[in-house]
């Protein structure tokens, strides 16, 4: 039986934090990666697209060789876009799932806020990135979720992480969200963090570098 220990990674901080350069750093090795590049941060950098239709065609065309493709999802769609982003890639991974293969998928996604923002899934429970939260590692996909405001993206996401990257936070909510997860002691650490410094948690405990 295959290990499933596939990552929710979530990198949290304020603009200009070191957050960004920090999610580029952990896709730069991914084989097979899409970005849902809300602001549209990522050309040059990968195969860029505004359609999901495309998109799909494209991955499985190239799933064997691999992808590295930025996925523009339309301006005050972003969660619906993402949902059925998640859904295809599930439908995608369910060779994984059943143990025919061990090729797993990286989804980033930037803006997380704006894609799953705070009490959507109480809206929409069937949506698909909150099934990727759930299940998702079953399905080998990796989720990195990036944002400045971590106070307003949906719980799902960050009940589940496996891999917490606290950068400096400014809005008041932010430090109280990363607080609640790192603890008490942990709160002057986060609200005096430099720039590119950051406090990172995971299944072993909590440093910071």
């Amino acid at each position: 039986m295959m290990k499933k220990d596939s990552r929710r990674i979530g990198i949290f901080g304020a603009s200009g934090s070191g957050k960004t350069t920090k999610a580029l750093k952990l896709v730069e090795n991914c084989r097979r990666l899409i970005v849902f590049d809300v602001l549209d941060d990522f050309t040059g950098k990968f195969i860029r697209t505004t359609d999901l239709s495309k998109l799909k065609a494209f991955v499985i065309k190239n799933y064997v060789r691999g992808f590295r493709i930025a996925y523009i999802p339309p301006a005050g769609s972003e969660p619906r876009a993402l949902s059925e982003l998640s859904l295809f890639l599930r439908d995608l991974q369910r060779g994984y799932k059943f143990n025919k293969h061990n090729a797993k998928v990286t989804l980033f996604v930037d803006e997380l806020n704006v894609a799953f923002p705070l009490g959507y899934s109480r809206q929409k429970p069937d949506n698909g990135f909150c099934f990727l939260n759930n299940q998702g590692r079953h399905y080998g996909i990796n989720v990195i979720g990036c944002s400045q405001r971590m106070s307003l993206v949906d719980m799902p996401f960050r009940a589940n992480l496996s891999d917490l990257f606290v950068f400096r936070v400014a809005d008041y909510n932010d430090i109280k969200a990363a607080t609640a997860i790192l603890g008490a002691p942990y709160r002057d650490t986060i609200q005096n963090l430099p720039n590119y410094k950051y406090i990172y948690k995971n299944e072993r405990g909590i440093k910071c570098i």
